[in-house]
């Protein structure tokens, strides 16, 4: 499903060394259907990876467009755009 994603940081994690850092992954909380809170996983590229950093330290919204996919229990979204508010 691709969508828009608004909602916050909850955890962050890479590779320690950013200069060995290819990606980060992320875990967004957002509101989703029937106005439950959802969880997905987001791997983003070392500059988005940095604003999501400040995002969680600060508690900040973020927005993810991109495609949610559900496998079993766990969410994704594919494809991020990712954008702080």
């Amino acid at each position: 499903m691709n969508g828009v994603f608004i909602g916050k940081i909850s955890r962050a994690q890479a590779e320690p060394d950013p200069n060995n850092r290819t990606v980060g992954e992320i875990t967004l909380k957002f509101i989703g259907n029937e106005d439950k809170i959802m969880t997905a996983k987001v791997l983003l590229i070392p500059e988005d990876f940095s604003k999501a950093l400040e995002a969680l330290d600060k508690g900040l919204n973020v927005r993810i467009s991109g495609d949610l996919i559900k496998s079993g229990k766990t969410r994704t979204i594919n494809n991020p755009v990712f954008e702080l508010l």
